[in-house]
């Protein structure tokens, strides 16, 4: 009938925007675990990227965090970003779900520095929140040829900002 039934804050650190990019979520995911008990807290499951580079899993019956998942419903999608600022890598868009996996790609700062973040897409086990893969679409050190003025400069950084889309019959994205 369209009555609220919870409201979840992330309690984002970075609420001004800083950065070129408006403060963004475009969505989320939901995931049920064939596994659980019917009524099991967390047993079906809200996974939201934030503007802090977090992913989190939510309770989809009551809005609470999933205390099985990362570190109270929470992991970091900062490793292997450096010490880039946060409005530089993120995550855009909604994670996408395929079986038990909870995929996430993100936003990285386009032609501002030649050393930008890696573009990474991570996937996450939708239970425990642990690293499940990890795909760089341009592995470090990668160069392109030399320019006509003969500098070499970085191959940039891919990433998926957007929507993805996935099959979970054939377990693919």
């Amino acid at each position: 009938n369209g009555t609220e039934r919870w409201v979840f804050d992330p309690k984002l650190r970075n609420k001004k925007g800083e950065g070129p990019y408006p403060l963004t979520c475009r969505g989320v995911a939901h995931w049920k675990d064939s596994t659980a008990a019917p009524r099991t807290p967390c047993a079906e499951r809200i996974f939201t990227g934030t503007r802090d580079s977090e992913l989190i899993a939510l309770d989809a019956a009551t809005g609470t965090p999933c205390a099985d998942f990362g570190a109270d419903g929470r992991i970091s999608l900062r490793q292997g970003i450096g010490d880039a600022p946060n409005w530089e890598a993120y995550p855009t868009s909604p994670p996408t779900v395929v079986r038990d996996i909870v995929v996430v790609g993100g936003l990285v700062a386009d032609s501002l520095r030649v050393n930008a973040p890696p573009g990474v897409v991570r996937a996450y086990d939708a239970r425990t929140g642990t690293l499940a893969w990890a795909w760089d679409p341009v592995p470090p050190g990668w160069k392109t040829e030399p320019a006509p003025d003969g500098r070499i400069y970085e191959a940039g950084t891919p990433n998926v900002w957007s929507i993805m889309s996935a099959d979970d019959a054939r377990g693919l994205v």
